[in-house]
């Protein structure tokens, strides 16, 4: 046996009246290895929930997102999509309206958020590996189709081999004075489904994209839009920053963790007390070692001196240094 660890062993365990030091020593080392498992456990545990939440909101959001600093919506030209698309790194940019909508489907009815988007939509391939009915189709043949999250199909009861029935898109209007024409009040489309995407929740349950066209025929937005989607092919941090220096303080150019920055300041925040209280726990067991080893080291203080008799003088002259 290693000569160290026999006497640590002889005396760490060794049986005395005064035992206590002992059981503190045991404890306080059990407290530190079950502390530093939990931080490790727990730290870990919120990386791959942020990890998590990332690879959710990156299949739905986008890459880059530019918004208006002031105001829902903005004029976009074709100018203005391809001074954008010049920024190199710059790979599709996707024109979107997005607002609230309510749908119709037999006769059940609910409100959604309506997304339009452009046909390019398609060319980001972000919900491709999401589609668990139908096909990934906006536009064919100058037909409009839905893509509706599976959240929407089970509450709507939506069947895609039905096409009998038609999905009703209504978007309420700020009609100014009054009317007796209830239509003046809203407007309203039909489009038939053809895809049910499945990503989470809160996307199943609240959003149905559409083509670009139809959403803005429904809101009235012209050449308006309330955002535009950039996929990028490079360094997204640098492309960023271009889109920064090129469109100036009238618009936020979003990457995916600032589209959802209350929730990832939420998760660091706790991230950051959880690690400070389960480090608190750490330090107090290992205050813990630290005295009860002095103790050990008092208790056993006689063992490990050396003492000689006082009637028995020490000849230096024998002893070479």
């Amino acid at each position: 046996m290693n000569l160290p660890l026999f006497i640590a062993k002889r005396y760490f365990l060794s049986k005395r009246k005064k035992n206590f030091i002992n059981i503190i020593s045991i404890l306080s080392m059990i407290g530190v290895a079950f502390s530093c498992a939990a931080l490790i456990i727990v730290l870990s545990v919120f990386n791959g929930l942020e990890d998590l939440l990332h690879s959710l909101n990156s299949s739905f959001d986008p890459e880059l997102k530019i918004e208006a600093v002031k105001g829902k919506s903005f004029p976009v030209t074709d100018e203005f999509i391809q001074s954008i698309k010049n920024i190199e790194g710059v790979d599709v940019v996707t024109e979107v309206i997005e607002d609230y909508g309510y749908l119709r489907y037999g006769d059940a009815d609910m409100v959604v958020t309506m997304k339009g988007v452009s046909d390019n939509f398609i060319d980001q391939h972000r919900i491709d590996d999401h589609i668990v009915q139908g096909r990934l189709v906006i536009q064919e043949g100058g037909v409009p189709f839905a893509l509706i999250g599976r959240g929407i199909q089970t509450f709507l009861s939506i069947s895609l081999d039905d096409s009998f029935y038609a999905l009703q898109v209504f978007y309420v209007k700020n009609a100014s004075g009054p009317s007796l024409d209830p239509t003046r009040m809203y407007s309203r489309k039909t489009v038939q489904p053809i895809g049910v995407f499945s990503i989470e929740k809160n996307y199943d349950e609240n959003y149905i994209i559409l083509p670009i066209s139809l959403v803005e025929e429904l809101v009235g937005y012209d050449s308006r839009r309330t955002a535009l989607e950039v996929k990028v092919s490079g360094d997204i941090y640098t492309v960023q920053t271009n889109l920064k220096k090129l469109l100036g303080d009238k618009f936020a150019v979003l990457n995916n963790e600032e589209q959802h920055k209350d929730l990832y300041r939420l998760l660091k925040i706790e991230k950051l007390f959880t690690f400070l209280s389960l480090s608190l726990l750490v330090g107090i067991a290992s205050i813990n070692i630290f005295f009860s080893l002095m103790m050990l080291a008092l208790d056993k203080k006689k063992d490990i001196s050396v003492c000689l008799p006082w009637d028995q003088p020490i000849d230096l002259s024998e002893r070479s240094f």
